[in-house]
Formats: C-alpha cells, sequence, structure tokens
C-alpha cells in the first residue's frame, strides 16, 4: 500500500484514540498539497498539450474524459475523477464539465474547467493518466447538447456530497455519479421533470450498469466516515456495509458501461513519466508503469532546460517585448511564449495560458462555475 495511505490511516487513528468520536477533519479532501515544482508543471502541461491534440485528432465534438487523481490504489482504482470535455465549450475549447466539491461554501458544484487544470488535478507529479471514450454520432450528438444545457446540468447537482456516494440512492452524489446519471439521461432521453436522479439511477439499473465494488479490509475503517464530511454510510445498504463493501460510480464502471451498452464506442488511454508519453488506442489498459510496448505509440516529453534553450534561440532572431508580465518574441510573424501568462478570466477566475515556442500549443487552466 502506498505511502500516502498509511498516512492517513496513522492520523485517523491517532484521531480515533485521542479524539474519540470528535470529528478531527483528518481526511479533509480541501486540506492543502504538496505545490508542483516548475519543472512538474512544464512537464504536465506538455501531457495536457498531447491529450488536447489527440482529442483534436479524433474529430469527436466531445469526450468522456477520466484522470488519475487521488491515490486509490489500494481499492485497485487507477482513475478517480471523470467529466465531459466539450470541443466547443464556452469556457476554452475541450474544458471539461464536472461536479466538484467547492471548498470554501462546502457544496458540490458545477464547473468547467480548462483541459491543462483537469490534467493537473493529480496526486502524483510523476506519473499520470488521461482516458478518453468517444461515441458515435446519435449518443455523441445528444450527450452534447444535454451536457451543454446548464438548467439540466443543475438539475442532476445534488445537494450534499459524499465521495463515496451509494451509486442508487439520491441522498449523496460523488463526480462520478453525477457524470454516470447524466449518461443516463442523454442515452435514454428523460424528460427533466421531478425525480431525474431517481429515474436516472432506475434506467442505470435496468440496463445492468454495474457499481464499483470498493472493497475494505478493517471494520475500523467505516468508523472514519465520522472524521469527515467529505464521506458517509448512512446512504449505503446495510447488507453491503456488513459485508465490508461499498457500490460506488467509479471512471471504470461508467466506461464498462458505455463499452458494453454503446456499440460503436473508441477508447483511448494516455500516460505519462518524467521522461515520456505513452499512447494506447482500443480497450486494452495501458501498463500501471507506463512501459512503451509494440504497437503503442510514445513520445518523449521536453525538459525544462531544452524548452528553454529553444525559446532563447528563437528569441535572437525576434523582438522581445512584455504584455502583462510575459516574455514574448515574434519571429516570422509567430508569437511566441517562454513563461505562463497569468490573465483574467471574471471575477475570482484566473487562467494560466501557455505557448510554447517548441509546440504552438495553446492551453488555459481556467474555468467557470455554472450557476445558471
Amino acid at each position: 500500500m502506498h505511502r500516502r495511505f498509511w498516512g492517513l490511516l496513522l492520523v485517523v487513528t491517532l484521531n480515533l484514540l485521542l479524539l474519540g468520536s470528535a470529528k478531527a477533519g483528518a481526511l479533509r479532501y480541501c486540506s492543502a498539497t504538496t505545490p508542483l515544482t516548475a519543472a512538474q508543471q512544464d512537464k504536465i502541461l506538455q501531457f495536457a498539450a498531447i491529450a488536447k491534440a489527440e482529442l483534436e485528432a479524433s474529430g469527436a465534438a466531445l469526450a468522456v474524459l477520466a484522470r488519475s487523481g487521488l491515490d486509490l490504489s489500494y481499492f485497485n482504482q487507477r482513475y478517480s475523477h471523470a467529466g465531459i470535455s466539450l470541443q466547443a465549450s464556452q469556457n476554452t475549447p475541450w474544458s471539461v464539465r464536472q461536479l466538484y466539491y467547492d471548498c470554501a461554501e462546502q457544496m458540490p458544484r458545477i464547473f468547467d474547467q480548462g483541459l491543462a487544470g483537469f490534467v493537473m488535478g493529480t496526486d502524483d507529479p510523476d506519473k499520470g493518466f488521461v482516458s478518453m471514450l468517444f461515441l458515435p454520432q446519435p449518443q455523441a450528438s445528444a450527450l452534447e447538447r444535454d451536457a451543454k444545457n446548464n438548467a439540466l446540468s443543475l438539475r442532476l447537482l445534488a445537494s450534499q456530497y459524499s465521495a463515496n456516494a451509494y451509486a442508487f440512492s439520491t441522498l449523496y452524489q460523488n463526480c462520478n455519479q453525477w457524470l454516470a446519471e447524466l449518461l443516463a439521461v442523454s442515452f435514454a432521453r428523460l424528460p427533466a421533470n421531478e425525480h431525474l436522479r431517481t429515474r436516472a439511477q432506475a434506467w442505470l439499473a435496468e440496463q445492468g450498469y454495474a457499481a464499483t465494488t470498493m472493497r475494505l479490509v478493517w471494520r475500523p475503517l467505516l468508523w472514519v466516515t465520522a472524521l469527515s464530511d467529505l464521506v458517509h454510510i448512512d446512504d449505503h445498504p446495510q447488507e453491503d456495509l456488513n459485508a465490508l463493501r461499498m457500490q460506488v460510480s467509479m471512471p471504470n464502471s461508467i466506461e464498462a458501461f458505455v463499452k458494453a451498452t454503446i456499440p460503436g464506442s473508441r477508447r483511448v488511454e494516455i500516460c505519462r513519466t518524467p521522461t515520456h508519453v505513452v499512447i494506447r488506442r482500443g480497450w486494452d489498459a495501458l501498463e500501471d508503469n507506463c512501459t512503451p510496448a509494440t504497437g503503442i505509440r510514445s513520445s518523449g516529453l521536453i525538459d525544462q532546460s531544452t524548452l528553454l534553450r529553444a525559446c532563447l534561440y528563437q528569441l535572437l532572431g525576434g523582438r522581445n517585448h512584455h504584455n502583462r508580465g510575459t516574455t514574448r518574441s515574434t519571429v516570422a510573424g509567430t508569437s511566441l511564449c517562454a513563461s505562463i501568462a497569468l490573465v483574467s478570466r471574471g471575477p475570482g477566475v484566473a487562467c494560466c495560458a501557455l505557448r510554447t515556442c517548441v509546440s504552438l500549443v495553446t492551453l488555459t487552466a481556467c474555468g467557470a462555475r455554472v450557476t445558471h
């Protein structure tokens, strides 16, 4: 088991011993994380650029997008978070519409996040995975319409969040459950009237949707839920709790459902290490260590010093000027940028845009909350 899990377990155990039933906040999702170094950010941005190029080359208008984020290897889960990536998003191209937990307001929200920001949401700065599902045209067109519908997106949003929400209860909701229910509404053409979540879950059950089984090996882990506002057990069937299992919507259960029910769906998986990116097209999973194999495309990542030398070389032939604190160069009419530009995108929202003089790819990490 990974160091992060054992660290959390140690903190939880100490809190159980020292604080009894008091809420200690040891498992708070909103606690600060170790900041990424400039080199790590650079590699992840290059990874995001490759992912964006794959989306563009697909010819699709949207993709069901999942990423590795929280380390859930204890539950044998590679992916923790999923949403809908929309080429024609009102935010920026290929922004990901998703449920996220608003730490400040302590409520679930719908958020359109730029692709780079979505990919950066990871516990592991040196290894990451992204999965893309592309649907046949009829289902893709219907899902694009429904995913862009703000009123529908918000109607499917629960008022209370739980990271381990039971997949067939409306008491709570996690990010993947919101996505599963959106897919149900779109695929089944369900009318957006009363009890929409209940009807979406009923349709999923009728179609054989199987939530991911999260198995616990130690009963006191059920008690840990008392220490956090973000995990709960009161929505789970008692027989599941007695068997130390929880049925939760996760990206892998959503992918399995799409594969089984939507013939013609396509899958692309991409992984990264500090040195390379591997792309695999098809339903077979990449290796956990992100090792290239025969018939699988791989691409090297450029280290920061190489990128800087290339940019400086280009700068020698151009004219430097400053815009919003960012060094730019004009070479043969091409705007080049060797650093990250921070620009305002509305009240309280910051946007990170990156242009590298090597790939000439523009990415954005900014996003906007969906309010109406």
